[in-house]
């Protein structure tokens, strides 16, 4: 479970350059072009492109993220500031670390060795003054760390759960966050209040209404009253997605669903969450991946990596080529072969990288950009 301590609160906020480097997925229904721009990479520097495939900001940048809402981070001689569409700066570089503000939530930013937040000018809306902190949840809330504790502030910087905690998870799209004190886990509420105890030794984020959360006797499930509605059995387990769940027993994989009744019995390698009406599971081989629809039925082809499951429709799989394509609902191939491959982004673009160097194209109409990059790659 991805829980927020000390070294990883700022993630998505630093300009993960790195991260490019491996097949891309989406997420959250992000669009590839943002304000009509892209980030591209080429010779260790970062500009950005048009839809066109010519150049609307030059490489210049030491790093550079996204627009968002007309406003971008980028680094410039070790220092973060913000510009425009048009490349001019509304903020000199200044800041040790900056994201690009979308507009609604304060934007988190480092100088020396705090953290604050900005809004889309730069202009501090909560002043530096934590060890560490996280860039604000849809819903509100940041994680800050102050003297080796964690806790919730809101937009106006006033604290919801003071620094208390020695972990604190997600709410997602629940009302509820997982929190850590010791070695014990409980869940707190939007209003900072403890409503599920302190007691498992493990305990996972909400989806779906249910939570996993390790017994004495495995991983089982609560719903948001606090109560056990799966017992623990299970060795390890996924999080609910489209009503079903990956678990592990005996070191083989199936999936539950919300009743906790098997809709796959554990037989598989591994097992990937449920989009778009389909999960994925590593075949008995060891050596091959597959869909499983609803029914719980393989289906599909056999590939070599785990799928990059569905999105908008497309999947991202590898063949026994080893080369990537895009395949829609029927199974079918809707690309060429690509050393990598990502699933369509919110605009339909998707990213490919064809002999080291990364393009994109577009499965309905014409667009392409043609592979001459290092680096491209929306937020």
């Amino acid at each position: 479970m991805k829980f927020i301590k000390a070294a990883a609160l700022f993630t998505a906020a630093v300009l993960m350059l790195g991260g490019c480097s491996g097949t891309v997925v989406t997420a959250d229904g992000d669009a590839l072009f943002t304000d009509g721009l892209c980030v591209y990479g080429i010779n260790g520097r970062y500009g950005y492109i048009n839809e066109d495939g010519n150049v609307a900001i030059a490489a210049q940048y030491d790093e550079a993220s996204p627009f968002i809402n007309g406003n971008a981070a980028v680094k410039l001689n070790g220092k973060y500031g913000y510009i425009n569409t048009s490349g001019d700066f509304i903020t000199l570089p200044q800041f040790d670390v900056a994201q690009s503000y979308d507009g609604k939530l304060p934007a988190l930013v480092k100088i020396g060795t705090k953290y604050g937040y900005v809004d889309s000018k730069g202009q501090y809306l909560i002043n530096p003054q934590f060890d560490s902190a996280g860039e604000f949840e849809s819903a509100g809330f940041a994680v800050v760390e102050l003297d080796g504790k964690y806790g919730l502030i809101n937009t106006s910087g006033e604290y919801v759960a003071q620094p208390q905690y020695d972990e604190i998870g997600s709410f997602g799209n629940s009302e509820f966050a997982p929190v850590k004190v010791g070695k014990k886990m409980g869940y707190i509420d939007k209003s900072g209040k403890l409503t599920v105890e302190l007691m498992y030794e493990d305990a996972k984020p909400f989806s779906e209404g249910l939570a996993a959360v390790m017994t004495d006797n495995g991983y089982g499930f609560i719903n948001e009253a606090g109560e056990i509605v799966i017992p623990g059995q299970f060795d390890g387990c996924s999080v609910f997605s489209e009503g079903f769940c990956a678990v592990m027993l005996g070191g083989k994989w199936g999936y539950i669903n919300t009743e906790g009744k098997y809709t796959v019995n554990p037989m598989y390698k591994s097992a990937g969450d449920y989009s778009e009406g389909y999960g994925w599971v590593g075949l008995p081989d060891g050596k091959h991946y597959s869909f499983v629809d609803e029914n719980g039925e393989l289906c599909g082809d056999e590939y070599t990596e785990p799928p990059v499951g569905f999105s908008g429709g497309y999947a991202a799989v590898t063949a026994d080529s080893g080369k990537m394509i895009l395949i829609d609902t029927e199974f079918n191939a809707v690309t060429a072969e690509y050393d990598e491959i990502s699933v369509p982004f919110s605009d339909g673009y998707y990213i490919y990288k064809l002999d080291g160097k990364y393009g994109a194209g577009k499965l309905e109409g014409e667009s392409n950009i043609e592979p001459l990059y290092s680096v491209l790659y929306s937020k």
